[in-house]
């Protein structure tokens, strides 16, 4: 399901949940334009002076995104997900739904989620498609069962993208993917710092949009 923007010509719109971004940094092609940032958790200075902080992983996202894109006018809505303490909950995930909902946002793309041991009662829109990151088994995910929102959304309602490398003639997808099984998509990766299935989804969510509203 669509809003009916994209039907009456005006821009595609996409929402990007992260852990933060500095937009005014990035040179921007004449059909992007990004939003003012939103918090969807209480607002706080976000620091754009250290490139390396996990701060800004949100920022290569939108950096990638906007590099890789080539498709009609879009709109970019920056949404921070991620607290002053650097903490994800599914309260925010709530609130930037309210917040897409409100701004009749086509689609979310997300390289994040949140690790949980037991399912939980939380339904999001249909209204809203999400291109999400596999993520991977590391520590924060090795005990755990599930990924918030890819484990608790309808099939229809989600792209899941996993990261493989290509050597030669042999295709090696990651081996610490998140539920390989359920990956849609596979995305070759990134040679750069910027890697893994964060790169993978934004790099995917960029082309397939440009494609499908070129």
């Amino acid at each position: 399901m669509c809003w009916p923007s994209l039907a009456e010509g005006l821009p595609l719109k996409l929402a990007i949940y992260d852990t933060g971004f500095c937009p005014e940094t990035l040179a921007l092609k004449p059909n992007i334009k990004i939003q003012k940032i939103v918090f969807a958790t209480k607002e706080f200075k976000i620091d754009c002076s250290d490139k390396n902080s996990p701060r800004l992983h949100g920022h290569k996202v939108l950096e990638t995104f906007v590099n890789n894109y080539s498709g009609k006018k879009i709109e970019i809505y920056p949404i921070v997900i991620f607290d002053k303490e650097g903490i994800q909950k599914i309260d925010y995930w709530e609130n930037a739904e309210t917040i897409v909902l409100k701004n009749k946002i086509n689609k979310v793309l997300s390289a994040s989620g949140v690790p949980l041991k037991d399912k939980v009662d939380v339904k999001l829109s249909s209204k809203v498609f999400y291109y999400l990151a596999s993520g991977r088994i590391e520590p924060q995910l090795k005990d755990m069962l599930y990924l918030f929102p890819r484990d608790f959304l309808d099939k229809k309602s989600r792209t899941i993208v996993g990261v493989q490398t290509t050597f030669k003639e042999s295709i090696l997808k990651d081996p610490m993917t998140f539920k390989p099984e359920e990956v849609d998509v596979w995305e070759e990766d990134s040679k750069e710092k910027f890697s893994g299935s964060s790169y993978g989804v934004t790099a995917y969510t960029a082309k397939n949009l440009s494609i499908s509203f070129p």
